[in-house]
């Protein structure tokens, strides 16, 4: 393997297991937690809008943390036989930055920016770099 190939899989399994870190710890809490206990740890969106919502955006962060995980993993443990498995990765630290993207939107409208844009940025460029680091492992294979 080439030091550039071995560098973005380094990356890519660092950043990745930063992102399944802080989204699963992040997605069981909203899973599991009542409302009245996440409006207390100061999520204040969640009285916007039906609880329900807020269960299906964390089973969104939890599927994002498996499809990370379990795509990346497969794709090593088969040796790359497995170019699916990668795409999968790819694609859910992708959907990763997506929710980012819409939490910084929501965090923006709702004037709590200040309080969140250090968390909701680095989440999103971890993503991104997770999804190139991925590729690069992808392509340089």
């Amino acid at each position: 393997m080439q030091p550039f190939a071995i560098a973005s899989l380094v990356v890519a399994w660092g950043a990745t297991a930063f992102l399944t870190v802080s989204f699963f710890k992040a997605g069981m809490f909203k899973l599991t937690a009542p409302i009245s206990k996440l409006l207390e740890a100061g999520f204040g969106w969640v009285s916007k809008i039906p609880a329900g919502l807020v269960r299906v955006i964390a089973l969104l962060e939890l599927a994002g943390v498996v499809g990370l995980v379990a795509g990346a993993a497969v794709y090593e443990v088969s040796a790359g036989e497995q170019v699916w498995a990668q795409f999968i990765a790819i694609a859910a630290a992708i959907g990763l930055g997506l929710t980012m993207i819409v939490a910084s939107i929501v965090h923006q409208v709702r004037g709590e920016s200040k309080y969140t844009f250090k968390m909701t940025s680095t989440l999103l460029l971890v993503s991104v770099i997770a999804a190139v680091a991925l590729s690069l492992v992808q392509f340089n294979s």
